[in-house]
């Protein structure tokens, strides 16, 4: 007997596949909207640490359709959330760098992440961001942990007073200009990204894990750079966040991850 599939039984089918994907998103997300993919590998092993769909936020589609149409949102034009960070403005940004957490799971549950929020405040921060490197004015030469060294400097931004030192909350991708991959066969278009983190990177914190990971967008000018020599990305904001089950950085652990915006 051969059944006639009707709309009905189409829908049905997708929403068993977004199921079985594993993806959260409503079924327009199939259809092409502005979404992501994450795979992360361990440098060393070569094992891959986790794959999934990524949360394109509220805030980074809102960006989208800014850079688009050329036109900002406002408070004149739309009733915009009033918690903070408040969308800031800036059309000349784009997305430029990193940045990791240890928000995305309960501490006594860690392999369990948290579906990641896109709106609201969790949707324009993550929940609990962790600097990359933390940079000691008063000890100049102790290493990597409490001193970036020279030609790593421009690597990282967002930096944040922390003591006698600034602690480095974002990170440049670590090809500057993610690449394109297109396919008219396949209808199919994306930017690639890599990201690196190294085995300095995300050790100043008494607890060394993550399990958040969000892209930012910001002004960012090569020649702009903070008394160390380090990059200043101005206005950044959220654009995409994920949440994964829990990577403990051992000593010597690095992590590669190649990040695929969909649209």
């Amino acid at each position: 007997m051969i059944k006639r599939l009707d709309f009905l039984d189409k829908i049905s089918s997708l929403k068993e596949m977004i199921i079985k994907r594993g993806n959260r998103a409503s079924p327009q997300t199939v259809f092409g909207q502005m979404r992501g993919t994450v795979i992360a590998k361990d440098v060393t092993t070569g094992k891959v640490l986790f794959e999934k769909d990524n949360i394109i936020v509220l805030r980074g589609r809102v960006f989208a359709l800014e850079k688009l149409f050329h036109d900002e949102i406002t408070d004149s034009t739309v009733s915009l959330p009033s918690e903070s960070p408040i969308y800031q403005s800036g059309l000349d940004r784009k997305v430029v760098a990193f940045g990791v957490g240890k928000g995305g799971a309960d501490i006594t549950n860690p392999f369990e992440p948290f579906a990641p929020e896109p709106n609201l405040v969790a949707g324009r921060m993550l929940a609990d961001q962790i600097p990359f490197r933390y940079h000691d004015e008063t000890r100049p030469d102790d290493g990597p942990l409490v001193h970036i060294p020279v030609e790593e400097r421009d690597n990282y931004g967002g930096g944040i007073s922390s003591g006698d030192g600034v602690d480095y909350m974002l990170k440049h991708f670590d090809q500057r200009d993610p690449s394109w991959v297109f396919s008219d066969d396949l209808n199919e278009v994306y930017k690639k990204i890599q990201l690196f983190i190294t085995k300095d990177d995300c050790r100043t914190q008494p607890s060394n894990w993550i399990n958040e990971l969000g892209l930012y967008f910001a002004l960012y000018d090569s020649a702009n750079l903070d008394s160390n020599d380090c990059s200043i990305f101005q206005n950044y904001e959220l654009f995409s966040r994920i949440t994964f089950p829990t990577e403990y950085m051992s000593p010597e652990k690095e992590i590669a991850i190649e990040y695929r915006i969909y649209s």
